[in-house]
């Protein structure tokens, strides 16, 4: 009995020593805010060809955004709205109310943000900058 009894004890002891050590590290909240500029797209899906594309998107803590897009030549398409972000995952509604094509898993790197559309269709890797202001005022 005595025995059964140390026994017990030791393995109580031991659990809890093992665990003293061992602590699950926070995880690190993602922050999308700033201004990006989209410096490559990998999509399984589409052919992109030889047409220039360029992409500016800004998000602001008050969890709205601006993007700036230019297919081709000519001026960029402005649009805005807000968006959503919780955990890993990226959504957002233009404006007009219209939802994003897609939702996205985001991934951060240092100054390098990844978004991965659900499906793993496209890939679009954007780098932290300021958007020239050339850029905001070629709008239409």
């Amino acid at each position: 009995m005595m025995f059964k009894r140390f026994l017990i004890i030791a393995v109580a002891a031991l659990a809890l020593a093992g665990c003293k050590g061992h602590r699950e590290e926070p995880s690190k909240a993602i922050d999308v805010t700033g201004e990006w500029e989209l410096t490559s797209i990998t999509t399984r899906g589409a052919s992109i060809g030889g047409t220039p594309i360029a992409v500016y998107i800004s998000f602001t803590a008050e969890k709205t955004f601006e993007l700036y897009q230019m297919i081709g030549e000519g001026r960029y398409t402005y649009f805005k709205g807000t968006y959503q972000l919780s955990g890993e995952s990226l959504s957002g509604t233009y404006e007009s109310g219209k939802p994003w094509g897609s939702v996205y898993t985001v991934a951060m790197e240092g100054d390098q943000m990844t978004l991965t559309t659900n499906g793993g269709s496209e890939t679009d890797t954007y780098r932290k900058t300021t958007i020239p202001q050339a850029v905001k005022d070629n709008i239409y």
